[in-house]
């Protein structure tokens, strides 16, 4: 894998053409559904009691509004990962925590909170990555935390990390490395073993813009 994909600028074929694939705008797709429905109602309405026909025009215009936006907010996306494909360091990631059929069944994908490093000498640092995940776990247990650990365990506490998190140098003890927290959805047949062991994933990542990317 690292032969495959360490060096950059990286050329996006294989497996990464389906993760370069921008995400639809969630507006835009409201949008199209509203209008889908609009257009259902005031058709139905006209079919049987031949009024509203011209209604159905404001779903078709929601429909249009929202293909139009939802069109160009992939645009901009698919822009933004493809570049991050192309340039974004190759990591090792350690998996603190996730679903449990990630572990336990093959073929599936689901989210898994995950550390990495993007630092030269760290970013295959496995034994660092470890001992992060643990005293992440152990975030949960502990009451009167630090305020900057709080912050860490409230996100932990969610089924998906907010953003890419850097984590403080409490928690990463190690000086003037940088360890980050984010969410990465795991693709459980592009593992060794179909499924979860160690929790050791290869990830793409590009922090500036919450770029992670199980590969």
């Amino acid at each position: 894998m690292r032969r495959r994909y360490e060096q950059t600028p990286r050329t996006i074929s294989g497996d990464l053409v389906e993760l370069a694939k921008g995400e639809r705008g969630c507006v835009g797709d409201g949008m199209i559904a509203l209008g889908v429905l609009l257009i259902a109602a005031f058709g139905f309405i006209g079919l049987f009691f031949g009024v509203g026909q011209g209604y159905a025009l404001i779903g078709a215009g929601l429909f249009i509004v929202g293909f139009l936006l939802s069109t160009r907010a992939q645009a901009i996306s698919t822009k933004v990962r493809k570049k991050a494909l192309t340039a974004g360091p190759l990591v090792q990631g350690q998996v603190v925590k996730g679903r449990q059929d990630l572990w336990e069944r093959e073929s599936v994908t689901g989210p898994a909170a995950v550390v990495f490093s993007v630092d030269d000498g760290e970013r295959f640092d496995g034994a660092l990555l470890k001992r992060v995940s643990d005293r992440l776990l152990a975030l949960e247990e502990q009451e009167g935390l630090p305020p900057e650990q709080e912050d860490v365990a409230r996100q932990l506490r969610r089924e998906l990390i907010e953003k890419v998190v850097a984590l403080p140098d409490s928690l990463v003890q190690a000086e003037g490395r940088t360890v980050y927290l984010g969410t990465v959805i795991v693709d459980t047949h592009r593992l060794p073993a179909g499924r979860l062991t160690d929790g050791v994933l290869t990830l793409i990542v590009e922090p500036s813009v919450e770029f992670v990317e199980h590969v």
